[in-house]
């Protein structure tokens, strides 16, 4: 017992306080010091979502939906002379109104054939189509912009048809989800409709069918609805008026989907509330 001594204490040296850059990562090697560890990438997952989320919010929170353009109820006057007969035409735009109710089921179903099938289901944007145009833009494809035609109809209705940035099409997005919650499908497709260029200076459905065809729209037929709902992306380049040699054919098969999908599918609900129009 006497020989007994205590155990020596070795010096211990202090684990080394960790950087926010820690790569290469020590005791690995190769590839692996490189490869980030699982809760490098929790956290940057969490952190991504939750300033994405953030930004969302706030916006939703300070982007009240605007009033509408002026331009979008104008419509064209028409004088007459004392035996009925017309004697001119004024308008800033060629637009006339028409209720949705007024016009055949056809008309709407090829439009919604054409610009987005799933307008009736979605919540006023397409995530799938968002990642999807993305993805498509960032590996050099042919530029797409995913809107929806809610969108569509909130660049026409509320903010003006021009040059969008990102930040626009985003405010477009919020926009776009804040309509879907205050008014119907109907209201949204009824104002798409009458708001619309398609060409020939016509804005509107009802403006279009009497430049195309010389009839009012509520005598479109499902080829003439399948024409309109093709030429929609570039409705002055796709204007027979230019001859063949220059017409290409509208993206995706527009046409021959839209008289497909209009002559089989149920009909949009039409309770949207009449607009007043006069011509």
């Amino acid at each position: 017992m006497s020989n007994w001594s205590p155990p020596p204490i070795w010096p211990q040296t202090p684990r080394r306080r960790q950087g926010i850059w820690n790569y290469p990562r020590p005791y690995r090697t190769g590839i692996r010091a490189w490869i980030p560890s699982w809760r490098f990438v929790v956290g940057a997952i969490l952190t991504g979502t939750s300033l994405v989320a953030g930004v969302v919010v706030s916006a939703w929170i300070n982007l009240p939906v605007p009033d509408e353009l002026g331009s979008v109820r104008s419509e064209t006057t028409t004088v007459y002379y004392a035996d009925g007969k017309v004697m001119g035409k004024f308008a800033a735009q060629n637009r006339t109104i028409v209720a949705l109710s007024d016009l055949p089921a056809h008309v709407p179903a090829a439009i919604i054939a054409s610009e987005d099938q799933s307008f009736m289901t979605h919540m006023g944007i397409n995530p799938l189509g968002i990642v999807r145009a993305a993805l498509n833009n960032a590996s050099g494809g042919a530029q797409q912009g995913a809107s929806t035609l809610t969108q569509q109809y909130v660049e026409n209705y509320y903010i003006g048809v021009g040059e969008a940035t990102y930040a626009d099409k985003f405010r477009e997005a919020i926009l776009a989800l804040k309509v879907t919650k205050e008014q119907s499908k109907e209201q949204v497709l009824e104002g798409y409709l009458n708001s619309i260029y398609l060409g020939r200076g016509a804005y509107g459905i009802e403006a279009a069918s009497q430049a195309y065809f010389g009839h009012p729209a509520s005598k479109m037929t499902i080829s003439e609805s399948a024409f309109i709902a093709g030429i929609i992306p570039n409705p002055t380049y796709w204007d027979p008026r230019q001859g063949r040699t220059r017409r290409p054919r509208p993206r995706g098969g527009g046409t021959a989907r839209s008289t497909s999908w209009c002559s089989r599918a149920p009909s949009p609900p039409t309770t949207a509330r009449p607009r007043s129009s006069r011509s």
